[in-house]
């Protein structure tokens, strides 16, 4: 009884939720920086229909920035020099470079991209692996809306388990390196 077009936009809601808390969604771009300019837009440089939901990597020549953050860039006087940038940070859509750049490079970006509100698909990934746990994740969000013909409580907590079970499933399978091997902890003794 629930109309196509909610179910279509619960589907696209469950994704969009699956992949901001997972990394299965990523992209690699190249990044032209410019001299005196530490911000720039990724949404720009990235897939159409899709927003940064996270930087995992900035690299430079096979070497990676440190990450920082806005609040540590404003204790920092290294915001406001120029040369050669070595901490980044993401401000919204924007990667913001510490030390703004004096000359023109290319930096190699790894983004955890996610689909964006206005997105009308998902990314393949996503349906070939977890085709049924996002149906499932789409039924939570519509049985727990009130009043509705189609509200049902209990089945919405269970399809919200296996929801939650995939989110957990795919972010142990990130921590593997995408292998079969088991995760292994080094011990530091203090």
């Amino acid at each position: 009884m629930c109309p196509e077009i909610q179910i279509l936009d619960a589907i696209l809601r469950s994704g969009i939720e699956f992949c901001k808390r997972t990394k299965i969604m990523q992209e690699v771009i190249q990044l032209n920086t410019a001299v005196d300019t530490p911000s720039y837009d990724l949404t720009a440089l990235m897939m159409d229909d899709t927003e940064p939901d996270d930087v995992i990597s900035v690299r430079r020549e096979g070497r990676e920035l440190d990450p920082s953050s806005q609040y540590d860039a404003l204790r920092s006087e290294e915001d406001t020099e120029t040369g050669t940038p070595y901490f980044y940070f993401l401000n919204g859509r924007k990667l913001h470079l510490i030390r703004t750049p004096n000359a023109i490079e290319t930096l190699q970006v790894t983004i955890k991209a996610r689909p964006a509100e206005a997105a009308i698909t998902l990314p393949d990934e996503l349906y070939q692996r977890y085709n049924s746990e996002v149906a499932a994740g789409a039924k939570s969000f519509l049985m727990t809306q009130a009043n509705q013909p189609w509200t049902n409580l209990q089945q919405a907590a269970i399809y919200k388990n296996v929801f939650d079970g995939a989110i957990a499933k795919e972010n142990v399978r990130y921590a593997k390196g995408g292998g079969s091997k088991p995760l292994r902890v080094t011990m530091h003794q203090f």
